[in-house]
């Protein structure tokens, strides 16, 4: 599997809907932005961790959310790192 290409398809696949979901949870369209983009730094380190390709929505899903709690894109990595475990 070449993961740059799965990033990029990601990013295209994801990212508008990314974008507007964290818009309607923050009401700050470019935090929302920001937000986004940590999001997908996120999935770009994690994507060898994705078991269930399946699950890749609610995964990325997940993920923003979690990047969204935080309020930053500051969020500690071992929080990230215990999820992507387990």
């Amino acid at each position: 599997m070449d993961v740059a290409l799965d990033v990029n398809q990601v990013v295209r696949e994801y990212e508008e809907r990314i974008v507007r979901y964290l818009s309607s949870l923050l009401g700050d369209a470019a935090l929302a932005q920001d937000l986004t983009q940590e999001t997908f730094l996120r999935i770009h380190k994690g994507l060898d961790h994705l078991r269930s390709p399946e699950a890749r929505t609610a995964w990325i899903y997940r993920i923003a959310l979690i990047i969204r709690q935080a309020g930053l894109p500051g969020l500690p990595e071992m929080v990230l790192q215990a999820w992507f475990a387990g």
